[in-house]
């Protein structure tokens, strides 16, 4: 069984104001760099998911203000079960997916 274990304390804030204008300036550069140069970045929707997957997560145990053990494999929080509720989505009538 795959756990990833999200730790409350990973945010960009919580770095020292070095690292985090370094962590920042990375990311605008790069944008600014491939912008200038007319290319498109190396991601795609296809591999989006994993990022995705990870955001939500993070999300997820800030709501519940724990670290969270996920499984990979069943997409569920083992250790705290109230989360998976924020890791699915109640839809209104007509507007599920099987229903469009």
């Amino acid at each position: 069984m795959n756990e990833l274990s999200i730790p409350e304390t990973a945010l960009v804030k919580d770095l020292p104001s070095t690292n985090r204008r370094s962590f920042i300036g990375g990311i605008a550069t790069a944008a600014i760099g491939i912008t200038k140069s007319n290319t498109q970045i190396e991601g795609s929707f296809r591999n989006a998911w994993l990022i995705t997957e990870a955001v939500n997560l993070y999300a997820a145990a800030l709501r519940v203000a724990k670290t969270l053990k996920y499984n990979g494999e069943t997409r569920k929080v083992t250790n705290v079960p109230e989360a998976n509720q924020y890791l699915t989505r109640t839809y209104r009538k007509g507007w599920a997916r099987d229903e469009i």
